[in-house]
């Protein structure tokens, strides 16, 4: 029932928020176009309201259509599937990536083509299709070269590192990696740099350099609470979690994977929420708690079966 009631209380958040704005177009002189509610999405979305920066993203892509503007639908309708993305209804998110993609191609809008595309790899690459995501990741280079767009650029590069990582390639990861970092430093990307952080960090995990990883975590959840990326820092105290496994460490681990479920519980995400669900119950299990691993991993497995099945609740 609490987790019945907590998402009821998101998705109210998201009609009073589309109540709110509304309310504000009639009352005041200035009328919302698609470009406000856009960056209202975006203010909400980096304070991890999820469902409220959805709310406002779906205003967007209504006013778009309203006023027959491709290039507002098409920036809408990717907002839209990284916030599914994000909460786990994986179909709507595809689904959503691949409309932006095609509408982008209709109008040559290669710069939203591209963000969509590299958006649908990030997807197919937590599904396991690296070969596929690989392929999208090299389009999406191409395109940000042509446009000389170096943010974009260090980006995919950071995604290339990953798939690489992903087949045991780590010293291929690493030359992406610090080629995204050189870039970033370039043009001062504080949340890029701490991405690259991050990923480094996975590498020296993987390859036994507990100490080394930790550094490079901590650096990088720095950053982030700095300019306040919870999704960011989700995920770097889960990895700051299993690391501590890792060492041994189990109240350590406790600790960082309990502080991750809350901000997850707290922004929305049900993707992540799953993951860390995971972790702690595996946690509890080795501390001898078989009571709370078992009331854990009954929450985590209802939530993962309710996203599979794309269910709001």
């Amino acid at each position: 029932m609490e987790e019945e009631t907590d998402e009821e209380r998101l998705e109210q958040i998201a009609l009073e928020a589309t109540k709110l704005a509304k309310k504000m177009q009639k009352e005041q002189e200035h009328k919302f176009d698609a470009s406000d509610l856009t960056e209202l999405g975006h203010a909400a979305n980096i304070s991890g309201q999820l469902e409220l920066a959805k709310g406002y993203y779906k205003q967007a892509l209504a006013k778009s259509q309203a006023d027959g503007s491709r290039e507002g639908e098409a920036i809408a309708t990717n907002h839209l599937g990284t916030i599914e993305l994000t909460i786990g209804n994986l179909k709507k998110a595809e689904h959503y990536f691949q409309t932006s993609i095609a509408i982008s191609r209709e109008i040559e809008n290669q710069e939203n083509e591209a963000i969509s595309m590299n958006n649908l790899a990030l997807m197919k690459h937590e599904l396991g299709g690296l070969h596929e995501a690989k392929e999208l990741f090299e389009k999406c280079l191409i395109i940000w070269k042509w446009l000389d767009n170096k943010s974009g650029m260090a980006s995919v590069l950071d995604n290339l590192g990953r798939v690489e990582q992903k087949q045991g390639k780590f010293d291929e990861a690493k030359q992406f990696y610090h080629r995204s970092q050189a870039i970033r430093a370039e043009i001062d990307d504080p949340e890029g740099n701490a991405t690259s952080l991050q990923n480094l960090g996975v590498i020296e995990f993987t390859m036994g350099n507990l100490d080394e990883a930790e550094r490079l975590y901590l650096m990088s959840l720095e950053i982030k609470e700095e300019i306040r990326d919870m999704l960011g820092v989700i995920s770097s105290k889960r990895n700051l979690g299993i690391n501590a496994k890792k060492r041994g460490d189990l109240d350590e681990a406790e600790r960082w994977f309990r502080e991750a479920v809350e901000t997850a519980r707290e922004i929305g995400s049900k993707y992540y929420l799953v993951r860390l669900l995971y972790n702690l119950a595996d946690i509890m299990q080795l501390k001898g708690e078989e009571g709370v691993a078992t009331l854990i991993l009954k929450e985590a497995n209802e939530i993962h079966r309710r996203m599979a099945h794309d269910e709001d609740y």
